[in-house]
């Protein structure tokens, strides 16, 4: 039966995708792919049993979409809608290239009249999928974004999935121009903190890697971008959801570090400083909730076939690195209510959890 199920958009990323290769130009691009989401890349990068809640439309690409889910052995739950031939609903579309070098992907979308906005509290029997042996409920701020409707939803889920003892996660996932017919960033400030009130699990990988210069050589608002976002917005990440981690049976925590952290090499002082900060803080925030059913562990994947990674390695041949996926099947095990360790450093590449310790006498 599943064991963790995706509420989301499109059963497999945000529908369709037109994929621009470089070559021929995006307006002479002909090839079509189903873009993959987290439910398809745990079964199918991880042998997960998964399931994803989604809306479908019978219409060919519908179909199509839907023999794509059953290739990569997801379970659907389907609310489904007839197509009118005309006007939809449809199945949302994404195009997008795939970028190059350091260089994001260009994306826009096609989301006119898409079905997946008309999904509504009690279009699913969550009691009924819940039972099945689910265990982990994940959703995201783009299929939150859709309407009015979809957050009340994803409300809906969670709620059912905490009644079941199914554990709940949440991308925070901000998309402003899905957000701005709605009431823009005060609208979706609204709706995500409801949203977050049901959330088990909080994965604080807020980072850039800032310049590489000498530390005299770095400006003073480089210095400040790479502290607010690497340090400080876990920092408020901590403050807004310790009460909400507090209230669950297993709140789990898990801070992205690097080895950057403890190697101190040259001309990356920015980053260094940072990644340390960010273990210092998140072991006080260990220490501080180490009497309550809060775990908080941290994570260094080491070097990763990354964007951030080809920015600040230009040189280094990116083959030559373990992808993201690898990765993250660890992030998750940190995250599952069996961990009771806190307080600890999980380096990916040792394969194992390490306990701090005092610099040693030279």
């Amino acid at each position: 039966m599943s064991q963790a199920l995706q509420l989301r958009g499109t059963p497999r990323g945000i529908g369709l995708g037109v994929i621009d290769d470089g070559v021929p130009p995006r307006k002479q691009v002909e090839r079509i792919e189903v873009i993959r989401n987290v439910a398809a890349n745990l079964a199918d990068a991880f042998g997960q049993t998964t399931g994803i809640a989604t809306a479908m439309v019978s219409y060919p690409v519908g179909d199509l979409i839907a023999e794509r889910v059953r290739g990569m052995g997801v379970k659907p739950f389907y609310k489904k809608f007839a197509h009118d031939g005309v006007h939809g609903p449809n199945m949302a579309t994404v195009y997008s290239d795939q970028g190059l070098g350091v260089r994001a992907p260009v994306v826009f979308y096609n989301r006119a009249n898409e079905a997946a906005a008309l999904l509504k509290p009690g279009d699913f029997d969550w009691k009924a999928i819940f039972s099945s042996g689910v265990r982990w409920f994940h959703s995201g701020g783009i299929f939150s974004s859709l309407s009015a409707t979809t957050s009340a939803l994803v409300i809906e889920a969670m709620q059912a999935a905490r009644a079941a003892g199914v554990i709940t996660s949440f991308d925070l996932n901000y998309r402003e121009k899905l957000w701005k017919p709605q009431g823009g960033m005060a609208r979706a400030h609204k709706v995500l903190g409801e949203i977050v009130d049901n959330v088990d699990v909080l994965i604080g990988n807020a980072g850039i890697g800032g310049p590489s210069s000498p530390l005299t050589h770095v400006e003073p608002k480089a210095w400040d971008d790479v502290m607010a976002i690497n340090v400080t917005a876990n920092w408020q990440l901590i403050r807004h959801f310790e009460p909400l981690l507090r209230a669950s049976d297993a709140g789990r925590a898990v801070f992205i570090s690097s080895g950057a952290a403890h190697n101190a090499r040259a001309y990356r002082g920015p980053y260094n400083v940072s990644k340390a900060a960010l273990e210092a803080l998140a072991r006080t925030f260990a220490a501080e909730t180490a009497s309550t059913n809060i775990r908080v562990n941290i994570f260094n994947p080491g070097p990763t076939r990354t964007r951030m990674r080809a920015a600040i390695m230009p040189g280094e041949d990116p083959m030559s690195l373990p992808p993201v996926e690898d990765v993250a099947e660890k992030i998750v095990a940190l995250a599952l209510p069996s961990v009771t360790e806190t307080g600890k450093l999980y380096d990916f590449r040792a394969g194992k959890l390490f306990s701090y310790r005092l610099p040693t006498e030279v």
